[in-house]
């Protein structure tokens, strides 16, 4: 307007989540929270989980991956359980306790992807298992850092590992 900046479309988004707490997720049920498909779920803050998170071809992100935080907070089990893949990027992801993984995900043979970008993986216990994905494993500039036990890439289509840091 010359003076300040007026909004232009007014319409919001029904497929996007901020998620500032655990209770901004989809209740959990059975242990997993499933989250809404084709939804990119914002994470702000350092979040910690005690459900498994089935992705269920949502989109998970963060502002920068240093302050963004998943954390698998349960005594067992994985932090991302499923068959579906998508997108996680700019998050740090940890399952630092014994017993406990950040993926345990199998596509059972679908053309499916899984993505992801600028994230750290650190002081988890173990890292787990992508398997059975008949589309594209992607991850790029990750770095896996601190961790008891790696990931396992099993009868994946393709798997792209680029900018791989390893410590």
């Amino acid at each position: 307007s010359g003076t300040k900046w007026n909004r232009i479309n007014t319409s919001s988004r029904d497929n996007y989540v901020l998620v500032k707490s655990a209770a901004d997720l989809p209740a959990p049920s059975g242990g997993v929270i499933t989250l809404q498909s084709n939804t990119l779920y914002e994470i702000n803050g350092t979040i910690a989980v005690t459900s498994k998170i089935n992705l269920n071809n949502a989109w998970i992100t963060g502002r920068d991956a240093i302050n963004d935080k998943l954390i698998y907070a349960a005594g067992s089990g994985e932090l991302f359980t499923g068959a579906a893949g998508e997108n996680i990027r700019h998050l740090t992801l940890c399952a630092p306790t014994p017993g406990t993984k950040v993926f345990n995900l199998n596509a059972a043979g679908a053309n499916l992807n899984f993505t992801v970008l600028n994230c750290y993986i650190g002081n988890s216990n173990n890292v787990g298992v992508i398997q059975n994905f008949g589309g594209v494993v992607y991850f790029q500039t990750v770095a896996y850092l601190g961790n008891t036990n790696g990931v396992t890439f099993q009868n994946d289509s393709v798997v792209a590992l680029i900018n791989t840091l390893w410590d």
